[in-house]
């Protein structure tokens, strides 16, 4: 009789846990305090899912004593692939430019899923005066095939670089999609 019982404690543990293993409802994020799909509250977004079609990324849980999540990681850097199916905007998680003389390069880094689920289809950048917004667009490949791979819910700090180009003397504000502040540079 205890033998059975252990055994059925096993059988509905595994079942349970098979069940919830990978499976999430669409734009769920691990820890949402907001309930299933709402914005996370954590930098850059993250819950926009990149082109993660049916499932949510789920972001690891900040470092113990709190602080960033990617803190010390350094991102995959990746090319724009254009052509992507279903395209969509991506939370950019960090900013980070590089100055060399009056030229800019900036690299963008967010939580992504694996591919062919997630592939950098291509960052839009728009100037307006001395602001530049720039928005990483991310879809599922399309070689993946005619039904939708599957595609497991693991978070991927992801990144590309993107060219300004030479810029004018002044004062610049950088944007990224997402919930990130926005950050100033100088050039001379």
């Amino acid at each position: 009789m205890a033998t059975s019982r252990r055994l059925g404690l096993v059988l509905a543990l595994a079942l349970a846990s098979a069940g919830c293993a990978g499976w999430e409802l669409p734009g769920a994020v691990a820890n949402d305090p907001g309930g299933v799909g709402a914005a996370p509250p954590n930098p850059g977004g993250g819950g926009e899912g990149g082109g993660n079609i049916g499932g949510g990324v789920v972001v690891p849980d900040p470092a113990p004593g709190g602080g960033d999540p990617g803190a010390g990681q350094r991102p995959s850097i990746e090319d724009p692939l254009p052509g992507q199916l279903n395209p969509v905007p991506v939370g950019v998680w960090a900013i980070e430019p590089s100055i060399d003389g009056r030229h800019v390069s900036v690299l963008l880094s967010w939580w992504s899923g694996p591919a062919p689920c997630s592939v950098l289809d291509s960052v839009e950048v728009v100037r307006d005066s001395t602001t530049i917004t720039m928005t990483p667009r991310e879809g599922a490949d399309p070689a993946a095939g005619d039904g939708q791979p599957a595609c497991p819910a693991i978070a991927t700090l992801r990144g590309t670089i993107v060219d300004l180009g030479e810029l004018g003397p002044g004062t610049w504000t950088l944007v990224a999609h997402g919930d990130l502040a926005p950050i100033q540079v100088t050039i001379d």
